[in-house]
């Protein structure tokens, strides 16, 4: 699955120092979204470059490639073999610098946290607490959890409250140190739903503790779904009636009529089912699975999931 712009700038700010987008990464990502980030200055583009990665096969000894304007043609020049020129766009030429600590501020907002983003230590950040007082914190570097007195930190500054840590996947050897001091550490990328304007946000039924048995989290506020543990992407109307269902369910209510459904969607029921079972299946190894969870009640014109209340959990 292709990433989305917040993904990819996560990951391209793992290794630290200063992150960068190449334009040619960037161009698949133009849009709104791009915009918001320039805005924000998530983004801050830099001159044009004037020089271009040399062949990969060649024995020139130089380090790169010059950039050349040829009338209306942009060529990175091989100065040992023309048949290695490329020809460029003016988009693959721009360069843009990652603010990894606008990006994780930037998320917190589309997640819903309403106070400031703090830093606690170099690419450690505070960005709120959950309803239930839980500490929140961002780390997009897995080195970063290696610090000396990082889980005494974390601790002081939760000031007794529980704390869940994204970050990337740091091993086995930090994850059991966290789960000894009783620091929950979710992997951040796992957490990370489709949010508003284009910019992901975190699932906030991904930050608290699993239940055993929990197959489904359906967090509201954020608009994502969590799978298994996994987040999954779900368009605005499917995910929609997977929110309908899912509280159905919690609720006890049995299943949701034909009527209803096209009453809180304005969509056709037996569409919009097939939109979700398609988007709860998408990329994952037990599709048919999936796909099964939408039970239809034929004799009773109406659908319900398949799961057993205690396997659904629905955010606010």
């Amino acid at each position: 699955m292709t990433d989305t712009l917040a993904a990819l700038l996560l990951r391209l700010s793992e290794g630290g120092g200063p992150a960068m987008l190449w334009g040619r990464m960037a161009k698949p990502h133009f849009g709104p979204a791009f915009g918001r980030m320039l805005a924000a200055g998530v983004l801050v583009e830099w001159p044009p470059a004037e020089e271009w990665a040399a062949c990969t096969d060649c024995d020139c000894g130089f380090c790169a490639r010059p950039v050349q304007r040829i009338g209306n043609r942009i060529i990175a020049a091989c100065p040992y073999d023309a048949s290695s020129d490329i020809e460029l766009e003016e988009d693959d030429l721009r360069d843009f610098n990652i603010d990894a600590e606008k990006l994780v501020a930037l998320i917190a907002e589309a997640s819903g946290f309403a106070e400031p983003t703090e830093t606690l230590a170099p690419d450690l950040w505070r960005i709120g607490r959950l309803a239930s007082g839980r500490s929140v914190v961002v780390a997009v570097r897995a080195r970063t959890l290696y610090q000396p007195g990082i889980v005494l930190l974390l601790q002081a500054d939760a000031a007794g409250a529980p704390v869940t840590v994204l970050a990337p996947d740091p091993g086995h050897a930090i994850r059991l140190r966290f789960l000894e001091a009783g620091i929950d550490l979710v992997e951040l990328h796992s957490a990370l739903g489709p949010g508003p304007q284009g910019v992901d946000c975190l699932n906030h039924c991904a930050l608290e503790p699993k239940t055993d048995g929990l197959r489904l989290s359906v967090d509201l506020a954020s608009r994502t779904a969590m799978i298994d543990g996994t987040a999954q992407r779900i368009a605005s109307q499917p995910f929609k009636l997977l929110a309908l269902f899912a509280q159905a369910a919690r609720d006890r209510k049995g299943p949701v009529g034909n009527r209803a459904i096209e009453d809180a969607t304005g969509r056709d029921a037996r569409d919009l089912v097939r939109e979700l079972r398609d988007a709860l299946s998408a990329g994952r190894p037990n599709r048919s699975e999936l796909r099964n969870w939408i039970v239809a009640r034929r004799s009773l014109g109406a659908f319900e999931l398949a799961l057993e209340r205690e396997e659904i959990e629905v955010g606010p």
